[in-house]
């Protein structure tokens, strides 16, 4: 990222965590394909990486407070990203495996999800 892009982004954020709206929603229109690809590069899925971004952002909005410097932003949203990314899988793999179990109850689940569960 180029120092004026960095700047711009520091001046955003402390206009948004000064409740300035318009500066998120101008942080969010610089980033959200960032934060769509870092989503899909993690769960291979482009309508739930979509969903999962809004969410995203939708946090990172909420939580701008907890952000102590303003240079790391992108690192924070990332790690938002990330965290909300894995969230959503572990939940769909587990309705995943709920759908599984009552669908196909006696059939040996260790063929779909090796290691979840025992017989």
């Amino acid at each position: 990222m180029g120092s004026k892009e960095s700047i711009d982004d520091q001046m955003l954020i402390e206009l948004a965590k000064s409740g300035d709206q318009d500066a998120f929603s101008e942080l969010v229109m610089k980033h959200r394909s960032k934060v769509v690809n870092w989503v899909k590069s993690i769960t291979h899925d482009a309508y739930l990486a979509e969903d999962i971004a809004q969410d995203a952002l939708l946090r990172s909005y909420f939580h701008l407070e907890s952000l102590d410097h303003a240079d790391r932003f992108l690192p924070w949203l990332r790690s938002i990203v990330r965290n909300k990314a894995i969230d959503a899988l572990r939940k769909n793999n587990r309705k995943t495996l709920y759908i599984q179990q009552f669908i196909y109850p006696t059939f040996p689940l260790t063929l779909y999800f090796p290691g979840t569960c025992s017989l």
